[in-house]
């Protein structure tokens, strides 16, 4: 259809570049947040509680407060994503599981974004 080789080869190598790139940008990062914020939480628990798994679900996973927590009048920890629970670590012996962890910490959206992402992997 008009098409030049170099015009083909590019397009068929730029789209799936750009959708990679914001496939990991987005999920990665949510991934990566998770992680410090479980790393966060088990500190919490040690300062506040002298117990550093107070705030664990499971092995690697932990469910941060719904609300802010304060130590002396002053705030120590901010739960800047409300409703996003559990939390977990990236952990190398369950990392079948880290992918889900993630999408079905979006609560309602979990099994919605699994079929998606299943979906997305299968095309």
């Amino acid at each position: 259809r008009g098409r030049t080789i170099r015009e083909v080869v590019g397009y068929s190598l730029v789209g799936p570049l750009i959708y990679a790139i914001a496939w990991f940008a987005v999920f990665g990062g949510v991934g990566i947040r998770h992680a410090r914020v479980a790393d966060e939480l088990e500190a919490l628990g040690t300062t506040q509680f002298g117990n550093a798994t107070y705030y664990k679900v499971n092995d690697y996973c932990f469910a941060p407060p719904t609300e802010d927590v304060f130590q002396d009048g002053k705030l120590i920890y901010h739960n800047s994503f409300p409703g996003i629970t559990p939390v977990c670590r990236l952990d190398s012996s369950a990392d079948s599981a880290a992918w889900f962890n993630v999408l079905y910490s979006f609560h309602n959206y979990g099994p919605f974004l699994t079929v998606l992402s299943l979906i997305a992997i299968a095309i």
